[in-house]
């Protein structure tokens, strides 16, 4: 029995440092019962929305802007504490945010941040269909970061959607020469694909479509893939090839429906994709589809209409019992993992147990050997379960990088699975020897 033993021990002893290990968002929250500081407060809060906790992230910002006493870190709080109010429909609240932010950038002469909160204005102003004063934005972000191509790509966005097709295709093309990655280079490729359908160039349009779907692909980016997709559809369309641009848009919408979508692209993209889409199931005679088409498109409207109201809607701060609460449900969710993670452990140490007493009764071979392999199943989904916070990070979830690291462990487990066979079958003879002999 002193393997059994050994096992139960390993089991045990490996649930109890995977649940005890602390995830960074869980040392944050010690720290902050412990002594709350300004830098703990934004960090808490960069993990909640970097996991779409918008709501726990806008108590912490609001909490670290109260706590700060050191003025660099107050002004990158503030700019994201902006740039969150804007995804949030709070435009109006995040420009007064953001003109702060700018101010404090200013104050202490650094000018990456400097250019980061006109890049933020520039998009608030954006949102609200301020062209000029966007542009403004832009080019002064620019000016203080003439390296960075955020704002230059926004800047080529508003060129687009005003109608000055050469002057973006221009702005595009410097962005894709100083382009160093996959993702940058599928931007870039969309945007000039976009300007040269709008002037009807259409074979350079799909020369660079093709490669925007191409970078896509390999950067793994769904949403990016999500407007390639109704770019295609929108070439295929202009050249009256419906069937070809049909397929296009519903894999636009699949994407879409499954990762969402930024609000600049619900604005222009999306309608122009239903109305494209209508026109073709009007030609194909099919009247539930363009019914169906009508009502995606309504509550498209809806949802714009929606956050508008947003910008008249009172935005309350946060008080400190809130504060609390959310502390008390991420500590509350830990220990819930912790008793779950025992209870596993638990559940296959009582599955060997009942394995061993079973086989030293007559059972079958056959029998006894199904049961050996549930149980090695089990063992091996156990240690996935451990190592799972461990993988995303390993492979950040590449589903290449993803596979490799399964074959990897597979091939781990089967000498474990071969070793483990043999014993629970040695366990098992010992067992039934000792019965004989009594």
């Amino acid at each position: 029995m002193k393997y059994v033993t050994l096992i139960v021990v390993l089991l045990i002893s490996g649930a109890h440092t995977i649940a005890q290990k602390k995830s960074t968002l869980d040392s944050l929250i010690k720290v902050i019962k412990n002594n709350p500081n300004s830098e703990a407060f934004f960090e808490a809060a960069m993990i909640y929305r970097h996991s779409g906790k918008s709501d726990s992230a806008f108590v912490f910002f609001q909490k670290s802007l109260a706590l700060s006493q050191n003025k660099s870190l107050e002004a990158k709080v503030r700019r994201e504490l902006a740039d969150l109010a804007l995804a949030s429909g709070f435009t109006v609240l995040a420009q007064d945010i953001a003109f702060k932010a700018l101010n404090l950038s200013m104050d202490l002469g650094d000018s990456i941040q400097i250019s980061k909160c006109y890049h933020l204005l520039g998009r608030i102003a954006d949102d609200a269909d301020l062209f000029d004063r966007a542009s403004d934005y832009y080019t002064k972000s620019i000016d203080f970061d003439p390296v960075g191509t955020a704002s230059k790509n926004n800047l080529g966005l508003l060129c687009l959607s005003n109608g000055q097709n050469y002057k973006a295709i221009g702005i595009f093309q410097d962005i894709l020469k100083a382009a160093k990655d996959t993702l940058m280079m599928a931007i870039a490729h969309n945007n000039i694909g976009s300007a040269f359908l709008n002037i009807k160039s259409y074979d350079s349009a799909f020369k660079h479509i093709t490669q925007t779907l191409r970078f896509s692909k390999l950067s793994s980016d769904s949403i990016g893939l999500m407007f390639d997709c109704q770019l295609m559809g929108r070439y295929y369309f202009a050249k009256k090839n419906y069937e070809n641009a049909k397929r296009y848009y519903l894999l636009s919408l699949a994407l879409n429906e499954k990762f969402g979508a930024p609000a600049d692209w619900t604005k222009v993209e999306l309608p122009l994709l239903y109305q494209n889409l209508s026109t073709i199931y009007e030609l194909e005679h099919k009247t539930d589809s363009v019914l169906w088409i009508k009502n995606e498109m309504i509550k498209t409207l809806e949802l714009r209409l929606k956050r508008q109201k947003k910008n008249s809607a009172e935005f309350s701060f946060s008080s400190q019992d809130e504060i609390m609460q959310i502390l008390d449900k991420q500590q509350q969710r830990t220990k819930q993992k912790m008793v779950q993670y025992y209870g596993l452990a638990l559940l296959i140490l009582f599955c060997i147990v009942t394995y061993l007493l079973l086989s030293g009764k007559d059972i079958q071979r056959r029998n006894s050997n199904y049961i050996s392999v549930v149980l090695l199943i089990l063992l091996f989904e156990f240690i996935l379960i451990l190592i799972d916070p461990l993988k995303a990070s390993i492979t950040n979830e590449q589903p290449v990088f993803e596979f490799g690291f399964n074959v990897a462990l597979a091939l781990l487990i089967v000498p474990i699975q071969i070793y483990g066979e043999k014993m629970l079958r040695k366990f098992a003879i010992e067992i039934k020897l000792k019965r004989v002999d009594s």
